[in-house]
């Protein structure tokens, strides 16, 4: 499924271009969000906290530009988010994988797409699928779903009581 732009319409009024995009949960971020995933997973494997290891560098789970690359997209269908310090900036380059995410992780069904203006979710579909459907284009030999149905669900437990940074 590719993401789709709808036709290009400008404000009569101040001539700013008035776009909306519909983003769809496809492959390249299907396979971001498991690179991630597994990231975390073997941080936590050394002993790291899930909190810290839910910290992740984007450009060091070793994938491709075109998956790398997927991370707005990925965001704004609720899988990922950007980290932001304690001064409650964006820290750039790092990203955490959200409660939504280790849902989609688990096999659960997540929103299939979203609709954005102006960088704003304006529409969100009533259409879900699986992580497991979003690969369908790109078979990912090694996603099982019950691989994660209690890691990321235990470990957001656990940080939620201490501070709800997840979605």
């Amino acid at each position: 499924m590719e993401n789709e732009k709808q036709k290009k319409e400008v404000c009569p009024t101040c001539g700013a271009i008035a776009n909306s995009y519909t983003y769809r949960f496809d492959s390249a971020s299907a396979r971001l969000l498991l690179a991630m995933a597994r990231k975390v997973r073997e941080q936590c494997g050394k002993g790291i906290v899930f909190t810290e290891a839910n910290t992740i560098h984007i450009q060091s789970i070793g994938q491709s530009y075109s998956v790398v690359s997927h991370q707005t997209i990925t965001a704004k269908l609720g899988l990922i988010a950007k980290l932001k310090g304690d001064d409650g900036r964006h820290i750039k380059g790092y990203w955490v994988v959200t409660k939504r995410g280790w849902q989609a992780l688990r096999g659960e069904l997540v929103p299939a797409k979203v609709s954005t203006f102006r960088k704003e979710i304006v529409e969100r579909f009533d259409e879900m699928t699986t992580l497991g459907n979003a690969l369908v284009t790109f078979p990912e030999s090694q996603y099982n779903p019950q691989d994660w149905f209690e890691f990321g669900e235990n470990q957001i437990a656990k940080k939620v009581e201490a501070k709800e940074t997840l979605f």
